[in-house]
């Protein structure tokens, strides 16, 4: 699991420097995502470090993806804790603006000079120890705020802590809410992925919530499934597939039967906004959670 995260941290940070990670964004209640993010923190930087959250009470919600929102809170706290070997304080604030909300995480630690605020957000650029960081902190940080439409700030001095300042766009009003997974709606899934381990672990984490899973190991199989007598509530397909791509795979699909649903998954895309939107998309890697939610989103929408 450790060495599985680390592989998919250093992916979906190469991803965010580039601006092309696949995000979805929706509307985000940033006081109540800090608030239940503050525990996990709490045991992230560990006991020497104490973290403070000062939230304005008028903060109207903010359009970002909130996993990528607390996978930069995650970055940013991690390169607090580095630089306060000692222990210190890590403040995390929100603001509200006309037309942005602020987070503005500041910590106490050493800081650092002009030269390193230079290099900030280079790739691959680390003052840390080579097993320790892979220097794409800051960077994926920068790209994933620039990519969903922010921007980033950074005020830092020898002696005098760092504060980093993110200004995030307004969601619309009529956006509704959506920072927990809905529970699923149960359905079957014919679920096509040629990687054995992540087609044995899709179909145990499904059928675990109560899905009815088909699972053929080829893409031919799963047309001679299409085209007989089974019934599907949902296309689950990975992209990248020996026999045919997944988005190929789809229109065939509903060739035969129109209008079933469809997810497709993958790791990287060229372009995110090349799938139809009768067609969801799932990022690899991806935890129990984010598949049921994109599931149960996907059956519902039929």
């Amino acid at each position: 699991q450790a060495a599985t995260d680390r592989a998919g941290t250093l992916t979906q940070g190469l991803l965010a420097f580039s601006q092309r990670r696949v995000l979805h964004p929706t509307a985000v209640e940033l006081n109540q995502l800090l608030t239940d993010l503050q525990p996990l923190l709490e045991r992230l930087v560990g006991r020497e470090v104490t973290i403070v959250l000062d939230l304005a009470p008028d903060l109207r919600p903010v359009r970002f993806d909130p996993d990528a929102l607390r996978q930069i809170l995650f970055d940013l706290a991690l390169n607090a804790t580095e630089a306060m070997p000692a222990g210190g304080t890590i403040s995390i604030e929100t603001r509200s603006e006309a037309q942005a909300g602020l987070l503005r995480v500041t910590d106490t630690g050493v800081g650092m000079d002009a030269a390193t605020r230079e290099r900030a957000f280079d790739p691959f650029f680390s003052t840390k120890e080579a097993v320790s960081g892979s220097g794409l902190g800051l960077a994926a940080v920068h790209g994933t705020v620039l990519q969903s439409g922010g921007r980033l700030r950074l005020e830092s001095s020898p002696g005098g802590g760092t504060r980093v300042e993110l200004r995030l766009p307004l969601a619309s009003a009529e956006e509704p809410e959506n920072i927990r997974a809905a529970a699923h709606a149960g359905g079957r899934v014919l679920l096509v992925e040629d990687d054995e381990l992540v087609r044995r672990l899709v179909v145990q984490t499904l059928e675990a919530s109560g899905y009815v899973v088909s699972s053929p190991k080829t893409v031919s199989d799963a047309l001679e499934l299409v085209r007989s007598d089974a019934e599907f509530d949902l296309l689950l397909t990975d992209l990248v597939m020996p026999e045919l791509y997944g988005d190929e795979l789809v229109l065939q699909v509903r060739a035969l039967r129109p209008g079933l649903p469809a997810i497709v998954m993958s790791g990287y895309v060229n372009d995110p906004d090349a799938f139809p939107d009768s067609v969801e998309f799932l990022s690899k890697p991806f935890r129990p959670g984010d598949l049921l939610s994109a599931v149960a989103r996907t059956i519902r929408r039929t």
